[in-house]
């Protein structure tokens, strides 16, 4: 007699119900959040420790966050940690973001290159060139995404008028190290078992909560899917959103963020459960 075939996809679909037996990587965290968190949402570091799970809020542009009072200058400038006087200064830029030199209209910026130096979105070191226009009168944005500025170089210039801010952009994005994984529905604590749609229950705030770091999860996005979506991670959540979860195409003006350490592997609408692979 012939075997039935059979799948290892769960009879029911629901947010955080891992998907398949495929390999994964599950780890622990606990709960930074005082409105808890619940099952299949994307869950991030906080400031309150490396296993601290919770929903950081976003960054907003902020052209002189690193550095305030920057001016032209007849020698070259080596502008380092202790230099930086801003709301952010030398400090963890969370998100990572990329950097913006904002310069004032003025004769005395002249056609050059400074060099950006810090850590990029995996705390690794990065370099790059930022032109300066002559005359100034612009907005140079870094190509990388910034964890922490350590240094700005500024070549010699005509003279000592012209000014410029050094800060961050609102374009941010979610690689590295600070995305924790998915949050998993464990029917052994008090979640509910049916996984209905009326499920209130939530990992409590300071408790354990199991997280997916690599694997196949469910999770239910806020617009439809492709396979191959990327998906947006809500960090800023108004009536009727939810922080954590996801979306696709679309970064809802800015309140969602890319996460390109995962894709659906399924397509589906909106409100619809969806497999998401974590790589």
């Amino acid at each position: 007699m012939g075997q039935t075939s059979v799948t290892s996809a769960p009879v029911r679909a629901f947010p955080g119900k891992l998907a398949d037996s495929s390999a994964r990587d599950i780890d622990s965290a606990r709960v930074d959040a005082a409105a808890g968190i619940a099952p299949g949402l994307v869950v991030l570091r906080t400031t309150a420790g490396d296993k601290a799970a919770g929903f950081p809020a976003d960054i907003a542009a902020d052209v002189d966050a690193i550095k305030t009072n920057i001016a032209s200058s007849l020698s070259v400038q080596n502008l380092a940690t202790g230099d930086f006087n801003g709301a952010v200064g030398a400090g963890r830029i969370w998100p990572p973001a990329t950097v913006t030199l904002v310069l004032s209209s003025h004769a005395n910026w002249d056609a050059t290159t400074a060099t950006l130096t810090g850590l990029d979105e995996n705390g690794l070191p990065v370099s790059e060139s930022l032109s300066i226009p002559d005359t100034g009168n612009a907005t140079v944005t870094s190509t990388r995404y910034y964890s922490r500025v350590t240094a700005l170089s500024i070549p010699a210039q005509s003279g000592a008028s012209g000014t410029a801010t050094l800060g961050i952009s609102a374009s941010r994005t979610l690689d590295g190290t600070d995305v924790l994984g998915v949050s998993i529905l464990d029917e052994s604590k008090t979640l509910e078992v049916t996984g209905s749609n009326a499920n209130n229950e939530v990992f409590e705030d300071e408790t354990v909560m199991p997280v997916l770091k690599r694997g196949h999860i469910f999770v239910t996005p806020e617009t439809s899917y492709r396979v191959g979506d990327v998906p947006l991670v809500r960090l800023t959540a108004g009536v009727g959103e939810t922080l954590g979860r996801v979306r696709t195409n679309s970064t809802d003006s800015g309140d969602c963020v890319p996460w390109r350490g995962a894709y659906f592997i399924s397509s589906g609408n909106a409100n619809t459960p969806g497999i998401l692979r974590i790589k």
